[in-house]
């Protein structure tokens, strides 16, 4: 049986997500890396995969590539 679970907060929800693309899903499969889609896309400059802690900034409010935190 499937259980759901909320996440309480955006570091949380980092960690969860960016943690699939190391784990050893499905038989050492791993989950493949995100990309960045999407109409802002390209207004946000943002091309390719997104890289480690870039979503964790982007779901607390900042620009996922900016220096600031």
């Amino acid at each position: 049986m499937m259980s759901f679970k909320s996440i309480s907060n955006s570091s949380q929800a980092a960690l969860y997500y960016e943690s699939l693309a190391t784990e050893d899903y499905y038989e050492l499969g791993g989950e493949p890396s995100g990309y960045w889609v999407g109409a802002l896309k390209s207004a946000m400059y943002l091309a390719g995969e997104v890289k480690n802690g870039e979503l964790g900034k982007m779901l607390q409010g900042y620009h996922p590539t900016s220096r600031w935190s």
